[in-house]
């Protein structure tokens, strides 16, 4: 067998040769890379991890840890009056109507970013008399406008004898818009003026339970 040489393609080397090269100077940035988040970590982690979406950009918090009631009952009880009632009906709820629970001033770090605005808490609503079923309302209120900007529904009673006992609250979902501070309020109250509904309530007592370790709680987080 007669091996016949065949002449090399300078192009071929040319090419193989860029490739190397190209590939150093990527290992070069990576080194590079490496060395400055060793040097300064706190500043080269902030230009190479931007936010990115569903980012936390801050989070913020408050809590009611004692007996409060929106509606007629037990006196000498903050809110127990009647007057004290979100109508339930078809209208936005009113940021006068019901019982103020517990409000968190909040000031947002964008003015595009969402804010996840949660309640979570154990109400009581029972019958204080008159007929008629009703229901125990939960708002969510934020400073400068008058209607609700979340409503939910925890409870219901079905006559003059009835009471209920509910795990719930409600969470809203909003642009920030800009990055003014604002409050969010908590408003509570029966759907009408024969029934009272509570917060950490004890069969329509007029103290906490579990040393209010059973709190209502309002938090704030935003993301980007």
């Amino acid at each position: 067998m007669t091996w016949t040489p065949t002449s090399l393609s300078t192009a071929n080397i040319d090419s193989t040769a860029d490739n190397v090269a190209s590939g150093l100077a990527e290992i070069k940035l990576v080194v590079d890379r490496v060395n400055e988040l060793s040097a300064h970590p706190s500043t080269a982690m902030t230009t190479a991890m931007p936010l990115v979406g569903n980012t936390v950009v801050q989070y913020a918090s408050t809590s009611l840890s004692t007996y409060t009631q929106s509606g007629g009952g037990s006196s000498g009880v903050a809110g127990a009056s009647a007057a004290n009632t979100i109508p339930a009906d078809n209208t936005i709820p009113q940021d006068s109507e019901g019982l103020t629970v517990t409000s968190l001033a909040f000031t947002p770090k964008s003015s595009t970013s969402k804010l996840i605005i949660e309640v979570t808490g154990y109400f009581y609503l029972y019958a204080t008399g008159g007929t008629g079923a009703t229901v125990g309302i939960l708002t969510v209120t934020k400073s400068g406008s008058t209607n609700a900007i979340g409503t939910s529904i925890v409870g219901s009673i079905t006559d003059a004898s009835s009471a209920s006992i509910e795990n719930g609250g409600l969470k809203v979902v909003e642009t920030s818009g800009s990055t003014s501070v604002r409050t969010y309020t908590v408003r509570m109250g029966p759907g009408s003026a024969n029934a009272a509904f509570g917060v950490l309530a004890t069969n329509g007592g007029t103290s906490a339970v579990f040393g209010g370790t059973m709190a209502l709680n309002l938090t704030i987080t935003e993301i980007l």
